[in-house]
C-alpha cells in the first residue's frame, strides 16, 4: 500500500492505522499491537485470521575504523602511496606520458 494511500495515529498507548475500503469514501481503522507508527509502503498480509503488517526501516550502523592516523600521497607516477609504503596504481606516470605525448 502506497504511504498516501494510508494514516496513522496514537490512541490508547498504540498506533493505529487507517486504510481505505472497497466503499469509496470508507475506512478501516486497524489497531496495532506497537506504538511504532509505520511509514513508507506497506504490505498488509491476511495470514489466519490476524493482518501482519511489512514495511521497510533503514538502520544506521556506524563502523567503527580505528583511531590510526593514515597518511595517502598523491601522485603521477604512482596514483596514491599510503603511510606504509604501499603502492597503489604503480605504473601510471608512464601510461600517462605515452598517451600525452602522441
Amino acid at each position: 500500500m502506497r504511504s498516501d494511500n494510508y494514516t496513522t495515529f496514537q490512541l490508547g498507548g498504540r498506533a493505529w492505522l487507517k486504510i481505505p475500503r472497497l466503499q469509496k469514501g470508507k475506512r478501516i481503522t486497524i489497531p496495532l499491537n506497537t506504538t511504532v507508527e509505520p511509514t513508507g509502503t506497506l504490505r498488509l498480509i491476511l495470514k489466519e485470521g490476524q493482518i501482519e503488517v511489512h514495511y521497510t526501516i533503514d538502520i544506521f550502523e556506524p563502523k567503527t575504523c580505528g583511531q590510526a592516523t593514515l597518511g595517502v600521497d598523491k601522485g603521477y607516477t604512482e596514483v596514491f602511496v599510503d603511510s606504509e609504503g604501499k603502492h597503489y596504481g604503480e605504473g601510471l606516470g608512464k601510461i600517462l606520458t605515452k598517451h600525452s605525448d602522441q
